[in-house]
């Protein structure tokens, strides 16, 4: 970060990962909120690997993320997955830097960002919306 930019208030405060709604951005939200969705499908060992499901309350909390984070025009995430420690992550993989968000109870998530040319990553913590 450097020496003139402020340390953002909150997540929703990061210019790295805000964009302007349009029909493209909406249409990318819903795709990523319908794979959500079918994270509800999954059962324990759906990757062979002896991994739980994550729970659907964890799954329901990362839908009202996404819900959050259109609403604050944060860009549609580069990639959504369910980890082996049955979390919810949210990558964005963007010219000007990486940014992960692993939603690891109901209650809150942790942000991991590391921006080009910085050699430290921020971390956060975000409240999730009840």
């Amino acid at each position: 970060m450097s020496v003139n930019e402020t340390k953002p208030r909150s997540f929703y405060d990061l210019n790295i990962l805000k964009t302007v709604r349009n029909f493209e951005v909406v249409q990318q939200w819903k795709a990523k909120i319908a794979q959500l969705q079918n994270f509800k499908q999954l059962v324990d060992d759906w990757d062979g690997e002896g991994t739980d499901a994550p729970d659907h309350v964890l799954v329901d909390a990362a839908i009202a993320l996404a819900n959050e984070l259109e609403l604050n025009d944060v860009v549609p995430p580069t990639m959504i997955h369910v980890s082996v420690n049955s979390t919810v992550y949210f990558e964005w993989h963007l010219d000007n830097g990486y940014c992960e968000i692993e939603i690891i109870s109901p209650d809150h998530a942790e942000c991991h960002l590391l921006r080009n040319g910085d050699g430290e990553a921020e971390e956060m913590v975000i409240p999730l919306p009840t």
